[in-house]
């Protein structure tokens, strides 16, 4: 994990577990933005207002038409329906583990087709996020514990520090998941956690309470959103992705995870 500026080159879409990066020129606004309840009183000097509701959307996925069997923009999008999106931001370099991730349930409203420079592109509007899958979160922005590659073992590996000398949160959290494609054994199953540390040590982690996807299949495209037990779970320092093969050899999957406040 870097830090400072970035460009464009460096962020991936990914959704309902299909990589879009391939076929997506730009997405944004990624917005998150509070309504302002306004408090002003006759005698009041100034105009004063205090944050309201969260509204959160990702905004426009300009893409390119592409017909591809089961992976182009057309054939996923052409049909409208929730997207589970999930959008890291690497920097200055592919996304790596700790990079800034924003993420959410976004339902499409629009498919357009449009001609421009000769070009045939493809672009997706989403609505804001009704928080339906999540009803005491309100912060789309959390950092990623895996990127998208293809693992065969389970993690012994460290993970990165998603708080700083504060030691914990008692807040919960969440995480989103994107599966990619898997391969070996028959139900190709395997169960996706998020586990924590006050210590960035391998035998350190434990399983972060509620975070899991318990035994799924792996092999076709898929995407989730799991919380916390509780919104006033512990959540520790160091965060890290694991994994369970439970009848499968290999799982390509993304995984990020956003801390409670």
């Amino acid at each position: 994990m870097a830090t400072g500026r970035t460009v464009n080159k460096f962020i991936r879409v990914y959704g309902n577990g299909y990589d879009l990066s391939g076929y997506a020129r730009s997405i944004g606004p990624l917005a998150w933005v509070y309504d302002e309840a306004e408090y002003t009183c006759l005698s009041d000097e100034v105009k004063g207002a205090l944050p309201n509701k969260a509204s959160i959307s990702a905004g426009t996925l300009n893409g390119v038409f592409d017909t591809t069997a089961t992976t182009g923009l057309h054939i996923v999008a052409v049909t409208p329906t929730v997207w589970d999106l999930m959008v890291p931001i690497g920097i200055r370099a592919i996304p790596a583990m700790g990079d800034p991730v924003f993420m959410g349930k976004f339902l499409q409203k629009e498919y357009l087709v449009s001609e421009s420079g000769g070009a045939v592109n493809a672009t997706l509007s989403f609505n804001a996020w009704d928080l339906s899958d999540l009803p005491t979160y309100a912060n789309p922005w959390g950092k990623l514990a895996k990127a998208n590659l293809a693992v065969t073992a389970v993690n012994s590996a460290v993970g990165y520090d998603d708080l700083g000398a504060a030691g914990s949160t008692t807040g919960g959290g969440y995480m989103m998941y994107q599966v990619f494609a898997a391969s070996g054994g028959t139900a190709h199953s395997a169960n996706i956690k998020i586990q924590h540390a006050a210590t960035n040590s391998d035998g350190s982690f434990s399983d972060l309470g509620g975070c899991a996807t318990g035994v799924i299949v792996c092999s076709t495209p898929s995407a989730g959103i799991v919380n916390t037990t509780a919104t006033t779970t512990e959540v520790l320092r160091y965060i890290r992705w694991q994994i369970v093969l439970t009848d499968v050899t290999s799982v390509t999957f993304a995984l990020a995870f956003c801390r409670g406040k």
